[in-house]
């Protein structure tokens, strides 16, 4: 019953299209948006109040992740990843924000988080659902999103417009909004020492983070602004409405 399509992922679009899912004309790209009033580089004082808000070391590199705690986020890798830099470095710590919502299907990983935070409780620090996340990535200093699927994951353009260079798997979406080696890295989804591989690039090489970080920043601005994709969906609606497209 559905006449138009709006997709917020451009490999989506061209894939709907491809396999004649509706009218090539009847299936829109509008891409997606984020709010930089709310999502924005915070400065030295910020970042420092920001880390001391949720009890992280002032010192350590922290490496975010913001996402619903089921498995097809990649936790398990990441864990997996974190635990083997650990070993290596010793001035990194994870923090982990969000839940499993009571429409997730799968098992709860909430007793896997509890165990890894029981064995290295300096190391993960886990904030539960947060409404309001931009005060996280506030804190962080690597975004990491290791996901098995995406559409086009609001969490990596949240992340991207908070200055944060990002470590995303090499899937549809992600792909789409990290620029490989320029604004984060891609690594093969599913694989602990790829993704290891990657954080660990950005974990000892400062100057990297914030270069991409900056990068990152201005691609968001441009790329994702929200009230670009607002306007963009208003002038579809009209065409729409006038029967244009």
């Amino acid at each position: 019953f559905t006449n138009y399509f709006f997709c917020v992922s451009s490999e989506d679009t061209t894939f709907a299209r491809m396999i004649g899912f509706k009218d090539s004309q009847k299936i829109l790209y509008v891409g997606n948006g984020i709010n930089n009033s709310l999502f924005y580089p915070p400065k030295k004082d910020s970042k420092k109040i920001s880390k001391e808000y949720f009890g992280l070391n002032q010192k350590s590199v922290i490496i975010g992740f913001v996402a619903r705690l089921v498995e097809e986020k990649g936790v398990f890798e990441l864990l997996n990843a974190f635990e083997e830099l650990i070993n290596d470095y010793k001035n990194i710590q994870l923090m982990i924000c969000g839940s499993k919502l009571k429409s997730d299907r799968g098992k709860n990983l909430d007793n896997l988080i509890k165990s890894f935070q029981k064995k290295y409780p300096q190391k993960l620090i886990w904030t539960g659902h947060l409404d309001q996340t931009f005060k996280a990535y506030k804190a962080m200093d690597i975004f990491c999103l290791p996901s098995w699927r995406e559409g086009l994951p609001m969490t990596v353009l949240e992340a991207m417009m908070s200055g944060l260079p990002v470590v995303a798997s090499n899937i549809r979406g992600n792909r789409e909004a990290v620029i490989d080696k320029k604004t984060g890295f891609l690594f093969t989804p599913k694989d602990v020492n790829s993704l290891k591989e990657k954080l660990e690039l950005l974990i000892i090489n400062e100057k990297t983070r914030n270069k991409m970080g900056d990068y990152g920043y201005k691609v968001a601005k441009e790329k994702f602004n929200e009230k670009n994709t607002i306007k963009k969906e208003i002038e579809l609606i009209n065409k729409i409405v006038r029967c244009e497209v």
